[in-house]
């Protein structure tokens, strides 16, 4: 009985020493696990251009087309918020990268940031105070938007 009882204890100590090696190895399998929370965020001229270049996403900007003419962001389409078709067309941009609108003065911008929103976006930045506060670049004449969207 004493042999059993010595074996017992001995099948323990060694079950304690191995259990402690697992703990290293489970460390290493672990992966991180990406926070799916939606964000819908107000961000300021600094904030949205660093956002553009450290998270590259969709850039809309949603002034008519005359006010897209007269300057804009490069890299941006234009569709129109006072379009009919504004829902539909900005609908069509891809839900799985960050969307980042803009307009004049960040008061129809924060609309289009609820109407995507509602239609599901994850990943939504208004600029604060629209284009305004952009910082202003000599116009490129040989530059042309990516779209636009004159209904």
């Amino acid at each position: 009985m004493k042999k059993i009882h010595f074996i017992i204890v001995i099948a323990g100590a060694l079950s304690i020493t191995s259990c402690h090696n697992t703990k290293d190895v489970v460390d290493d399998t672990v992966t991180e696990v990406k926070d799916n929370t939606p964000i819908y965020k107000n961000v300021t001229a600094e904030e949205f251009k660093d956002l553009l270049k450290t998270n590259p996403g969709t850039l809309v900007d949603v002034r008519t087309a005359e006010e897209f003419k007269g300057g804009y962001i490069r890299g941006a389409i234009n569709i129109d918020y006072f379009s009919p078709t504004f829902k539909d067309d900005i609908s069509t941009i891809d839900k799985s990268k960050p969307v980042y609108v803009y307009c004049r003065s960040g008061n129809r911008s924060g609309k289009a940031m609820l109407i995507l929103q509602d239609l599901g976006y994850n990943e939504v930045y208004n600029l604060i105070g629209g284009y305004s506060q952009w910082p202003k670049q000599q116009p490129n004449p040989n530059q042309v938007p990516i779209r636009y969207e004159t209904k």
